[in-house]
């Protein structure tokens, strides 16, 4: 079988499938998501809190409402440096990503 990685057969991962194990998708809970949307905009004020389209992604967080038992909203926090952002606006760079090695203010102190 030809590999479209060009690896050998020999050096494939091994990949097993655990049918059981999965990650349940993040349900916002409407209500809740409508209070905190207004309180934040309170807060924070209204042009800094924007809504974002839903994505699917996997993320553990679907399963901190018990199923569905405890209402439950994911939000997304803007945590990078204001200086990055505006670099970003202005030169088109790319955001560190949560998960990425470039993300946090730790970095900037390397």
């Amino acid at each position: 079988m030809k590999q479209s990685s060009c690896m050998p057969a020999d050096r494939l991962p091994i990949v097993n499938l655990h049918e059981q194990e999965f990650t349940p998708a993040t349900y916002n809970n409407p209500e809740l998501t409508r209070k905190i949307w207004g309180s934040l905009q309170r807060a924070l004020g209204a042009e800094r809190v924007v809504r974002k389209e839903p994505v699917m992604g996997a993320e553990d967080f679907g399963r901190f409402n018990l199923e569905g038992t405890i209402p439950s909203c994911m939000i997304w926090l803007g945590a990078v440096e204001p200086e990055k952002v505006e670099k970003s606006r202005k030169d088109g760079s790319t955001l560190p990503s949560l998960h990425s090695a470039l993300f946090g203010r730790w970095q900037s102190r390397q």
